[in-house]
């Protein structure tokens, strides 16, 4: 029997953290787990959920990695659910173990999002499933480190829970007007509570997917291109994708695992390219604002480059002054480049803010990674 999959949204209160962290839920008569069960602040009303939709019993709790927006309401729901077993790397085990390394570096990193999302409890070490347990039901591990070292993305039954190894991802609502909105596309106006969304066998036109890398601030471009090239040579391959943030892609996934892939390129080159010229300007060259850029067809050959042509200036004026200028510049000439990252401004004001806020923290992993390739040539 093919699973149920459902989409639960765990929306916080901070900006444009709406449609952003969620939990899959994925049952059979013989099976039944949830993939990342998010945040500690919002760990109660998802068992509460999680009842509502008749969920009695929980196999496994699969965790794509430890970070708090992740795993941190792991404990809540194995008290609520104390037979489900816990499948995460090696590496992360650990930090549920004893997770308070991991709430002070998560204090010292987020700030205020970190008091938010809530301290994690501590995860009972005999909830810990033996490394092969998930093979059993049929769920396929994949070792995906990039975004995390101890990054994990989960095949079963033709869907891939890629965590964050694929980067963020939005269904935007179809432009045509009188067509009905997809119930899985980001609505305009934030929602009250928790929601979830039964994934239909819909697929999302590629004129209408937003999509970012979803780089950390140690970023090794070599291990994320691996883990990519690694869900590109699944076989079979998947049917869909199912992002942790945010929605699911039915279609081509082969193809759209290849765009992430370029995409990186494309950011990286881009970033390269423009603290050159920030660097060349603060010697007193004059900057040309990015109209557009062919870096597309250099690097990524299946990410074109032929947007309609904007004027860069405005969009790098749009950027808010506290953001450093080679950062704020970078978004400008993607917004001209990318057309993926290109449809953040079909994004509602609110979660285009949030976006702005993510793309600055991994635009900076990826100007460090530069950093240290020159310091090595």
């Amino acid at each position: 029997m093919t699973p149920e999959l459902t989409l639960i949204d765990l929306d916080q209160p901070l900006i444009g953290q709406r449609r952003f962290i969620s939990c899959w839920l994925s049952r059979q008569p013989e099976l039944s787990f949830i993939v990342d069960p998010g945040p500690p602040a919002t760990a109660a009303a998802l068992v509460d959920h999680l009842r509502a939709l008749g969920i009695e019993q929980l196999d496994l709790i699969l965790l794509t990695h430890v970070h708090l927006d992740h795993a941190g309401a792991t404990a809540a729901v194995l008290e609520a659910f104390p037979t489900a077993r816990v499948v995460v790397h090696v590496r992360g085990r650990p930090h549920l173990l004893a997770p308070q390394r991991l709430w002070e570096g998560s204090q010292r990193v987020l700030g205020r999002t970190a008091t938010v999302y809530g301290e994690p409890a501590a995860v009972p070490e005999a909830a810990l499933a033996s490394f092969d347990d998930h093979a059993r039901h049929g769920i396929r591990s994949i070792q995906t480190p990039g975004h995390a070292s101890h990054h994990l993305a989960f095949l079963h039954e033709g869907t891939l829970y890629a965590g964050e190894a694929a980067g963020t991802f939005a269904a935007l609502p179809p432009r045509q007007t009188g067509g009905a909105e997809r119930a899985d596309a980001v609505p305009d106006q934030p929602r009250a509570g928790i929601s979830s969304t039964r994934l239909a066998a819909r697929t999302v036109a590629p004129e209408d997917i937003y999509l970012r890398p979803a780089t950390p601030s140690r970023f090794i471009l070599e291990v994320a291109l691996a883990s990519l090239g690694r869900l590109i040579a699944l076989d079979p391959a998947p049917r869909r994708i199912a992002f942790a943030h945010h929605g699911a892609f039915v279609g081509d996934v082969v193809q759209l695992l290849r765009d992430a892939r370029d995409q990186l390129l494309v950011w990286l080159e881009t970033a390269r390219r423009t603290q050159a010229e920030v660097t060349a300007a603060s010697s007193g060259a004059r900057i040309e604002p990015p109209i557009e850029s062919n870096i597309a067809s250099n690097n990524a050959p299946n990410i074109a480059p032929n947007i309609a042509p904007r004027i860069a200036s405005n969009i790098a004026s749009s950027i808010p002054s506290s953001i450093p200028s080679s950062i704020a510049w970078t978004i400008a000439a993607l917004l001209a480049s990318d057309p993926y990252f290109a449809r953040l401004e079909r994004l509602p004001a609110d979660i285009q803010q949030r976006e702005r806020q993510f793309t600055g923290q991994s635009l900076t992993g990826m100007f460090e990674y530069l950093a240290r390739a020159a310091a090595v040539d």
